[in-house]
């Protein structure tokens, strides 16, 4: 051979060494997974110590745990670095390696206080008032709870997405629809007094639930994609929740369903009448009040709304409240008025104003506070899962606002 053709197949031999040195410190080939062993890419977290490092067909299926990271909140085991395939078993004993998925720990107080608020002429703002949160109350889909909620089976989907609140004697009551259009909404129970979770009911698959009201009766719910109300016996909630031994029940067939003439967005009971209002973003909303006989809702009564609205209540001085929100990164603002007939008079033109941090929902009125949920924390706003970006001021509690630091502070 000569000395050429030598040196030729010799610097190509040395070329295919060097590149697959190169590929082994890229891809890690030296690092063969073999069969039911388990890799954790942990980012910076620790790993429970109830993870297993391999397994076996006997043990099959594992749970896998949560693993913690100071300042973070874990946000689900992955099976690519994209987080793109979730996983929660081991369900058999192919070699995986597995991501931890992290986000930032949400802190309301802090996201009040450091808002960006627009502060126009006249208008309060939340961080300047008296409020607190609901501290010991998880809703639905809160990044800190909603992977053990989806594995305690509180819910039938991880993805909830809270809409709606109300507060009855026994129980406040949040609604919320699934992100997944083939999984169930659900209405869950917090025990009126110390705020633990009770049960969750399963509402309607491919809905966007909206509002929820109590009549003293009964409760009713906004279905904002059928143009329909549902309504469900109040002592049929409180005695299957006192029965039950399941955390979850579906109870979509248990609703008597009735329509209306505009989108029902929020929903209040006032004055023997069940009002509900349509949501528009650009264009004034609508409130219909409707008279309930016991067979069909009838419309009585129609004023505009301004836009934006998500929520609406009254309080015991007969003071209207509208939550308006629009927007993960835009002000949500509470409209406060003296009563219904200014609000039906003079709807742009607030007795007050409250500017507070994005995604304001349903609100309630109780013992001089008003409740505002937010949406949020969400999967789809706290972590931008629909591809439009990440809520910078999230909320994951429940507010509770003084009336009274509104009014006279």
């Amino acid at each position: 051979m000569k000395v050429k053709e030598t040196c030729i197949i010799a610097c190509f031999v040395i070329a295919l060494l060097g590149m697959r040195q190169t590929l082994e410190a890229k891809w890690g080939l030296e690092d063969v997974i073999e069969k039911g062993q388990i890799l954790y890419e942990l980012g910076g977290g620790s790993n429970s110590i109830l993870n297993p490092e391999s397994v076996t067909e006997d043990e099959l299926p594992i749970l896998l745990k949560n693993p913690k990271r100071e300042g973070y909140l874990f946000g689900g085991w992955y099976l690519d670095e994209n987080w793109e395939e979730r996983i929660y078993r081991i369900e058999d004993t192919g070699g995986k390696r597995l991501y931890a998925k992290w986000n930032l720990c949400i802190e309301p107080n802090r996201n009040v206080q450091e808002y960006p608020y627009k502060a126009k002429d006249g208008d309060l703002l939340l961080k300047d008032l008296t409020y607190s949160f609901l501290y010991e109350l998880e809703t639905p889909g809160n990044p800190g709870t909603r992977i053990q909620d989806l594995l305690q089976q509180k819910y039938a989907s991880e993805y909830q997405c809270p809409q709606g609140l109300c507060i009855t004697p026994d129980y406040i009551i949040v609604s919320s629809y699934a992100l997944e259009e083939d999984k169930l909404g659900a209405l869950t129970l917090y025990d009126r007094t110390s705020h633990t979770y009770i049960m969750s009911f399963g509402m309607e698959a491919d809905s966007h639930l909206g509002g929820i009201a109590y009549d003293g009766k009964a409760l009713w719910i906004c279905h904002s994609n059928s143009k329909e109300v549902e309504r469900i016996s109040y002592a049929f909630i409180k005695k299957l929740a006192g029965v039950s031994r399941q955390n979850f029940i579906d109870i979509t067939s248990c609703f008597e369903r009735y329509p209306v003439d505009n989108t029902p967005s929020a929903i209040a009971c006032m004055d023997g009448q069940i009002y509900v209002a349509t949501h528009h973003v650009y264009t004034p909303g609508i409130l219909c009040a409707y008279t309930y006989d016991g067979k069909s809702l009838t419309a009585d009564k129609k004023c505009l709304l301004p836009p934006k609205v998500q929520g609406i209540c009254r309080d015991e001085a007969g003071r209207v409240f509208l939550s308006l929100s629009y927007g993960r990164n835009q002000s949500s603002y509470l409209n406060i008025y003296s009563d219904m007939d200014h609000l039906q008079k003079n709807f742009w033109t607030p007795s007050a104003r409250v500017e507070m941090p994005p995604g304001s929902e349903a609100i309630a009125v109780e013992n001089g506070l008003c409740y505002v949920l937010f949406e949020t924390a969400s999967y789809k706003y706290f972590e931008g899962s629909d591809g439009k970006g990440t809520c910078k001021y999230p909320l994951d509690k429940i507010l509770l606002l003084s009336e009274e630091s509104i009014f006279y502070d």
